[in-house]
């Protein structure tokens, strides 16, 4: 090769090269930038794990808090109808499959079937049993009244 050619070469070479090494230095930039974000998101996704036993905990805590206080009211709710004569203020009797008492405990709901026709049923908000369906309040609280308590001894 001639001169000029080899003072050619050398200078697109040269140009070649501080091009790969932009390109290496932006992949190098990418590379560690990308490394950061994982660390962040290691150190988090760690955190995170680290305090699930923890929030567990917390809600088994409360879970059981929750079940202690649904025994207490149970409880009094067994007094105040017992002392009622089985019978609340609105002339509901127990709940014949856990034996919920009170007002707030066992709730006349309506259920909507069309925009034309209501029905009402007396649910229990303690264990979901409900009364038959009828067509009025009252009926559905006597309704509610002359069903029999289950008898689980078999």
């Amino acid at each position: 090769m001639k001169e000029k050619e080899i003072d050619e070469f050398l200078k697109k070479s040269d140009l070649e090269i501080s091009k790969l090494e932009e390109q290496i230095e932006l992949a190098e930039q990418e590379f560690a930038q990308q490394e950061n974000d994982l660390e962040y998101l290691e150190d988090n996704i760690w955190s995170s794990v680290a305090s699930i036993p923890e929030n567990r905990k917390r809600l088994k805590e409360e879970q059981e808090k929750i079940n202690r206080l649904r025994r207490e009211r149970h409880q009094l709710r067994k007094k105040v109808s017992e002392v009622s004569g089985g019978l609340n203020s609105k002339g509901l009797s127990s709940c014949p499959f856990c034996g919920n008492h009170l007002e707030d405990a066992i709730l006349l709901r309506s259920a909507e079937y069309s925009p034309s026709i209501t029905r009402y049923f007396v649910m229990c908000d303690f264990c979901e049993a409900y009364g038959p369906i009828s067509s009025t309040r009252e009926e559905s609280i006597q309704k509610w009244n002359r069903r029999k308590t289950p008898n689980y001894d078999g």
